[in-house]
């Protein structure tokens, strides 16, 4: 692995009294990662969808969709919708 979120270009290796291969778990930036054969650790999750951000506080990272959208945070998060005066659903959106 070439990446980790505190030290750019720095190959990161887990070791046998902490982690064990093939052990997975979620990494600060909502990336899964594992330990791979090689003793190295490697990113094998997508991270956060579209339209949701990282969220570090409160014990394990998790992603969370932002506001105005809905979703686990991790596969998709779509626009909150809502049904106007006309019967048509639109789009909930908010300025920040």
């Amino acid at each position: 692995m070439s990446y980790n979120q505190d030290h750019v270009n720095m190959t990161v290796f887990c070791y046998s009294d902490h982690l064990q291969v093939g052990e997975t778990w979620m990494g600060d930036n909502c990336v899964e990662r594992e330990c791979s054969a090689d003793k190295s650790i490697v990113d094998i999750g997508p991270g956060c969808a579209e339209n949701a951000e990282c969220v570090t506080g409160g014990g394990q990272p998790t992603c969370e969709c932002v506001e105005g959208f809905t979703g686990n945070g991790f596969e998709k998060c779509d626009p909150i919708q809502c049904e106007d005066e006309t019967g048509r659903m639109r789009e909930v959106r908010q300025d920040t």
